[in-house]
């Protein structure tokens, strides 16, 4: 995992442990997008690495982590950019 990767999976860890936290969503959603335009070359790319990093976090199950909205941030950037494209 590069180090731009690994710096937006552990904001959004921080973010997954935040349970109440205003404003989550749009926090995500803005880690989320400046990853994706420092890796403009390879949006699809990204996108897809992303969303299996998500899912592997998730799976992990780890106490009091929720990262729903992640995830389905990145599969409604996925499905945009497949009908897009």
């Amino acid at each position: 995992m590069d180090t731009r990767l690994r710096k937006l999976v552990a904001a959004l860890g921080a973010l997954a442990s935040s349970k109440g936290r205003l404003g989550r969503s749009a926090l995500v959603e803005r880690n989320i997008d400046d990853y994706l335009t420092a890796e403009a070359d390879h949006p699809s790319r990204s996108l897809e690495r992303l969303r299996n990093v998500i899912h592997d976090e998730e799976a992990a199950g780890r106490s009091g982590e929720d990262w729903r909205i992640a995830l389905n941030y990145v599969r409604r950037l996925l499905h945009k950019n497949a009908v897009a494209g």
